[in-house]
């Protein structure tokens, strides 16, 4: 049975992203499936570092992952896969809380290195 160690559902409730952990898909896995059409939209898959933090918006369409060696991971789905369309390394700190503004798009995230950082994914 996987083991689930992160859930994020979007603000309108369209969207959930689950992170599985070490002994299920691999170390780095997450599912994004839409929950009004009740079908896996897709999965990502990092066979080297391991999913600590999961934010999803649907109103923005992608998916902020935080990994355990200190990268944050965004994800889109497109056509029936997830893709990583950007990788933000943070000096190995490990991003242990992420939240997306639904309005603006902003990611937030929290560090064990006590920082918090926002990025706006548009520049």
């Amino acid at each position: 049975m996987p083991h689930v160690v992160q859930l994020a559902v979007s603000a309108n409730g369209q969207w959930l992203a689950i992170g599985f952990g070490i002994g299920s898909f691999s170390p780095g896995a997450i599912r994004l499936v839409d929950l009004k059409a009740q079908h896996v939209e897709g999965d990502w898959f990092s066979p080297a570092d391991s999913v600590v933090s999961l934010a999803v918006s649907h109103e923005h369409g992608f998916i902020a992952a935080g990994l355990a060696q200190g990268a944050l991971v965004i994800l889109e789905p497109r056509e029936g896969a997830m893709q990583e369309v950007g990788r933000l390394n943070v000096d190995q700190a490990r991003l242990t809380a992420i939240a997306i503004d639904s309005q603006t798009g902003l990611i937030v995230a929290g560090s064990v290195d006590h920082q918090i950082r926002i990025w706006d994914r548009e520049g």
